[in-house]
């Protein structure tokens, strides 16, 4: 398992200092990365310099987008439906 995939697999949402870790090496993450939540749900992590973007593909439907921000605040963003 690489370096990468293992980071992604084991991001906590309440994991601040992973997150912060994850912004400053951006870098090394050029493209989304892709997964499986907990319950099932599709997901994308985009790692920025400044945010990480979750992005989930809920299974009732909706399209919810977690901003995390480097400053500490954070977002909640629904999309639609897909």
């Amino acid at each position: 398992m690489s370096d990468k995939k293992f980071k992604f697999d084991v991001i906590q949402v309440h994991d601040w200092a992973m997150f912060i870790d994850l912004m400053h090496h951006y870098k090394d993450y050029p493209e989304e990365l892709f997964g499986e939540n907990q319950d099932g749900e599709m997901i994308g992590v985009s790692i920025n310099r400044d945010n990480i973007v979750v992005t989930t593909w809920q299974n009732n439907k909706w399209i919810r987008k977690d901003v995390y921000h480097l400053d500490g605040t954070q977002e909640e963003i629904y999309e639609g439906r897909w």
